[in-house]
């Protein structure tokens, strides 16, 4: 039988306050990867995914139980944590209802790119990525394009 290594389930104040800073003006979601290169890789060119951003990320609550129940929830999937900010506004500012099925919903909002030749058809701009933080050695990296 194999054994999932262990994590240290504990987490930093400031990574926690650095993650409820943007709370403000933004709806915070959370992805997982274990490779750091695909974590800079999403932070230069942007976050790639298939079908629909909610079943590859999870939303995530300005309350700190919320931040890290997800972030114990998830770990499993790798050391680094992407953070992806998107803008309220956007989300206030546009009517949902009426919108295409066949696509993902920040397609619909005009947030992602869409390129159904691609395995991973979507792909949301570095402009939205806000960060990745490596949880094994509590480092963040910002991201410069992020807006």
């Amino acid at each position: 039988m194999s054994r999932r290594p262990k994590h240290n389930l504990q987490i930093p104040k400031t990574l926690l306050d650095f993650i409820r800073e943007k709370f403000t003006d933004s709806r915070v979601y959370i992805h997982f990867t274990g490779d750091k290169s695909v974590a800079e890789k999403i932070l230069s060119e942007g976050f790639r995914y298939s079908e629909s951003f909610a079943q590859t990320t999870s939303e995530i609550s300005l309350s700190k139980i919320d931040i890290k129940y997800k972030i114990q929830l998830y770990r499993e999937y790798g050391n680094f944590l992407i953070v992806i900010c998107l803008p309220i506004i956007l989300f206030e500012t546009r009517k949902t209802r009426g919108m295409d099925t066949q696509h993902d919903t920040l397609y619909n909002l005009g947030l992602s790119d869409f390129d159904p030749g691609e395995e991973l058809e979507y792909k949301l701009p570095p402009q939205y990525i806000f960060a990745y933080i490596d949880l094994e050695s509590n480092s963040i990296y910002k991201n410069d394009q992020y807006s």
